[in-house]
């Protein structure tokens, strides 16, 4: 009781900008539906605690909450089934912008999408070309619930958009937020669109803060440029400008202190085959580590 107290204060102290907290933690994968006892909360709150780069308390403190209310993207950081299995197995992609957004105006969308897929074709082999019929990839602006989708927006803050993974195509922003663009003010699209069309070419969510994928929004910044982190990875699926194949990134050998698997050792025994593939070793690499990785 004490702690579904802890639990509706963040609630009712944050109040509109933040569901119930753990509403939260299903959505985004830290809490499975029907674990709602307080070891399971507390396990899912450290996990989302480790994810966001904050202290493991296992408590809904104020950096937790606050954290928690910021404006993110919508697709889950540990989705059992939702994790990129597959890439698109060619470099010429097309995609249609099915509407804009009124805050920007056709024109200003268009530039602002293309802008955004250039920003991973500039790291990889990979073109994308505006078409209008039938294409790879749609971008489309919607509120609450949208475009036949089975995922609903929220209005206003909360989530900003979503995308889904190859070879779906399809990515979609929330028009009630307010979108802008070279300013603070509101929601800059090109950080956003950039960061969705990561998904749709089949990135999962970063732990680095200050990489584009880091799944919390982080403002505009000048110079726009891809972290180290983002480039690493994208082009471990599809190689770098030019077709070059980049190396994997090398794993660190730990201590046998931190030889341990995030999600717990029975769940990532049940997916051990995924130490062998490499289309998972992100997953594996932040979550199963003990058991794909060190030596015990």
């Amino acid at each position: 009781m004490a702690f579904l107290s802890l639990i509706l204060f963040g609630f009712f102290s944050l109040g509109a900008c933040l569901d119930n907290p753990t509403t939260f933690l299903k959505r985004y994968g830290y809490l499975q539906s029907g674990y709602n006892d307080n070891n399971s909360l507390t396990s899912a709150i450290k996990k989302m605690q480790k994810f966001g780069n904050l202290p493991e308390t296992g408590v809904l403190d104020k950096q937790t909450l606050k954290l928690m209310s910021t404006p993110r993207c919508g697709v889950s950081d540990h989705n059992y089934l939702g994790y990129s299995s597959s890439k698109w197995s060619k470099n010429v992609l097309t995609y249609k912008i099915i509407n804009h957004t009124p805050d920007l105006g056709p024109a200003e969308t268009a530039r602002i999408i293309q802008e955004a897929f250039n920003k991973w074709s500039q790291v990889t082999p990979l073109i994308f070309t505006r078409g209008y019929g039938a294409t790879d990839m749609t971008v489309d602006f919607g509120n609450l619930r949208h475009s036949s989708c089975g995922y609903d927006f929220d209005g206003p803050g909360g989530v900003l958009a979503h995308a889904f993974f190859p070879t779906d195509g399809r990515t979609h922003f929330d028009e009630d937020e307010h979108f802008t663009d070279k300013t603070t003010a509101g929601t800059n699209l090109l950080w956003v669109a950039a960061h969705e069309f990561g998904h749709a070419l089949g990135l999962e969510h970063s732990t680095v803060q200050g990489s584009l994928m880091y799944p919390y929004y982080q403002g505009y910044k000048e110079p726009f440029v891809l972290h180290q982190n983002d480039i690493s990875r994208i082009q471990q699926l599809y190689g770098g400008s030019g077709g070059a194949t980049v190396p994997p990134t090398p794993i660190t050998t730990l201590s046998p202190g931190a030889c341990t698997n995030f999600y717990g050792d029975s769940h990532c025994d049940s997916i051990k085959y995924g130490c062998a593939w490499d289309h998972w070793k992100d997953y594996m690499r932040t979550n199963c580590y003990k058991t794909c990785f060190c030596k015990v």
